[in-house]
C-alpha cells in the first residue's frame, strides 16, 4: 500500500513538473529568440535571393558554402537589410496587429494588402490581390474556384509571424495560419505552410528537429498529402544519409507537378515540392545553419524562400549565436547585424525601421497575443515569465465582408456561400424582405 502510494505521489509530482516546465515562457529569453528568427529569415531571404531558380532540373553542386551574391551590392546600396516578400507581407501585418489587435479580420487584412501592395508581388499572391481589387475578399481570394494559383508556394512565406506570435501554442498557430494563408491558397496548397507554422511554434521549447517534425505532422495530421511527403523526406534521408542530391533527385522526379497539371500554374513555383525541399535540407543540415542554408539553395527551385523559414526557425531554436557571424555582417565596417536597417524597397507607404524595433514590436504583439489566450503573467525569482495556455485554440473573427458584384442568368445554376467567420454552425441567416423568383436559402447558402 505505501508502494502504490508513494509511485502515484511521484508520478504526480513528476507530471506537474513537467507541465510546470512546459508552459512557462521566460520573456526575455523569448524576446531573444523573436529577434534571432527576423535576423535568420533576413539572412536565409538575402542569402538565397542570390539562387532563386538557378537550380531546376538538377540539383546545386556540392560544394559549400556558397556564399551571399548580387544581394551583396542592394545591401551596400541601402546600409542594411532590405524588404522582400519573405517580410515585407509579414510587416503589413505587424501594422494590422497593431491597429487592430492579435487577430486581424480578412476585411482589415484585404484592406491593407490592396493599399500597401502595388508591385513586386507574383503567383497566388497576385492573384488574391487582383481578386480583391475586383470587389472579392478572403477566404474567396485564395479559393481555386477563384484563384488559380492557389497550390502555388505564397503562404509559406509570408505567414510565420502568426507562429512567432503564439510560442508554446501549436494548435492556435496552426489554425490561426489556415486562416490567414486562405488568402491565397487553397486545400493542400497550405498543408506545409500549417507544418511550418507548428515548427516555429513548437521551437520555443523543444529544439530536437526529428521530435519537432514528428510533433508537426501530428498537429496537422498524419494522413495529410504533405505529412506523406515528410514521411517520404524522412525516408530518404535515413535510406541515403551521405547522398542529398539523390534525395532531391527522388523527391522532385516524384512530386514536381508534370507541365499542364495546374493550368497557368509554373512548377518550380509549387507548394508542396518546395516545401518538402526545405525538411529535406532541414533533415540534412542536422542543426547547422549555414549548411542548412547552403542546402536550402542547392535544393533549387524557389531557393530564397525556403532558406528564409528555414534561417528563421533556426534562429528560434540556437538564437543569435547559432548564426555565423560571416552571414550576420555581410558588408565591412557594420557594426550591428545587418547594420541594424530595414529598409522598405517593395511595399508601399510603409516606413524604414530598425531590425531591432521589428522585433521588438513583434514581441510585444506576441505577449498581448498570448495574455489574450489565456496567458498570465508571472514574476519568478525576479524574472518576468508568461504562463501558457498550450490549449489555446484560434477561432476565426465574426465578420461580413462585402459580397461582390455577382453574375447569373436565368436557368442556370447558381450559388454563392456566405460567409461569416469559422463557427457558422452558431449562426442563423434570415432574409429581409423576398428573393428573386427562382432564388432560394438553403442553410447557409444563397442558391
Amino acid at each position: 500500500m505505501f508502494r502504490l502510494s508513494f509511485s502515484f505521489f511521484l508520478v504526480f509530482f513528476l507530471g506537474l513538473f513537467v507541465q510546470a516546465q512546459s508552459v512557462m515562457l521566460d520573456i526575455s529569453s523569448y524576446r531573444s529568440s523573436v529577434y534571432a528568427s527576423l535576423l535568420g529569415q533576413i539572412v536565409g531571404n538575402t542569402y538565397g535571393l542570390g539562387y532563386e531558380f538557378m537550380y531546376i532540373d538538377e540539383a546545386g553542386p556540392d560544394s559549400f558554402p556558397y556564399g551571399y551574391t548580387w544581394p551583396l551590392d542592394t545591401l551596400v546600396k541601402y546600409q542594411g537589410a532590405f524588404s522582400d516578400d519573405d517580410t515585407d507581407i509579414e510587416y503589413i501585418y505587424l501594422t494590422l496587429m497593431e491597429t487592430y489587435g492579435p487577430e486581424p479580420t480578412y476585411f482589415e487584412v484585404a484592406e491593407a494588402w490592396k493599399h500597401h501592395i502595388r508591385k513586386k508581388v507574383w503567383c497566388a499572391n497576385r492573384a488574391a490581390l487582383g481578386l480583391m481589387h475586383a470587389g472579392y475578399y478572403p477566404p474567396y481570394t485564395g479559393r481555386k474556384e477563384y484563384n488559380k494559383q492557389w497550390m502555388q508556394i505564397d503562404p509559406q512565406l509570408v505567414n510565420e509571424i502568426w507562429a512567432v506570435c503564439a510560442p508554446g501554442m501549436p494548435k492556435y498557430a496552426v489554425e490561426k495560419s489556415r486562416y490567414y494563408a486562405s488568402i491565397t491558397s487553397d486545400s493542400f496548397g497550405i498543408e506545409p505552410t500549417l507544418f511550418y507554422a507548428s515548427l516555429y511554434s513548437r521551437a520555443f521549447f523543444e529544439k530536437n528537429i526529428d521530435t519537432l517534425i514528428t510533433k508537426a505532422k501530428q498537429d496537422i495530421g498524419a494522413t495529410t498529402r504533405f505529412s506523406m511527403l515528410v514521411d517520404y523526406a524522412q525516408e530518404l534521408a535515413k535510406t541515403y544519409p551521405e547522398d542529398w542530391t539523390y534525395a532531391r533527385k527522388l523527391i522532385k522526379d516524384r512530386y514536381m507537378p508534370k507541365d499542364g497539371v495546374y493550368p497557368s500554374a509554373w512548377p518550380p513555383i509549387d507548394a508542396q515540392l518546395n516545401g518538402a525541399l526545405g525538411i529535406l535540407a532541414l533533415l540534412y543540415g542536422k542543426g547547422d545553419f549555414w549548411k542548412t542554408i547552403d542546402l536550402s539553395c542547392a535544393m533549387g527551385m524557389d531557393a530564397d524562400n525556403q532558406a528564409a523559414t528555414l534561417g528563421g526557425l533556426l534562429g528560434i531554436i540556437y538564437g543569435v549565436d547559432g548564426i555565423p557571424k560571416k552571414l550576420l555582417y555581410p558588408v565591412a565596417g557594420w557594426e550591428k547585424p545587418f547594420n541594424d536597417r530595414y529598409s522598405v524597397i517593395s511595399r508601399f507607404d510603409l516606413e524604414d525601421i530598425t531590425i531591432s524595433d521589428f522585433a521588438l514590436r513583434t514581441l510585444q504583439q506576441g505577449i498581448e497575443n498570448l495574455l489574450l489566450k489565456g496567458g498570465k503573467k508571472k514574476q519568478i525569482k525576479g524574472r518576468a515569465y508568461i504562463e501558457i495556455n498550450e490549449g489555446a485554440l484560434f477561432d476565426a473573427p465574426f465578420e461580413l465582408c462585402p459580397i461582390p458584384q455577382l453574375y447569373t442568368e436565368i436557368g442556370a445554376p447558381f450559388s454563392w456561400e456566405l460567409y461569416a467567420g469559422k463557427n457558422t454552425e452558431d449562426i442563423s441567416w434570415k432574409v429581409n424582405g423576398e428573393m428573386p423568383e427562382g432564388l432560394f436559402m438553403e442553410g447557409e447558402k444563397v442558391i
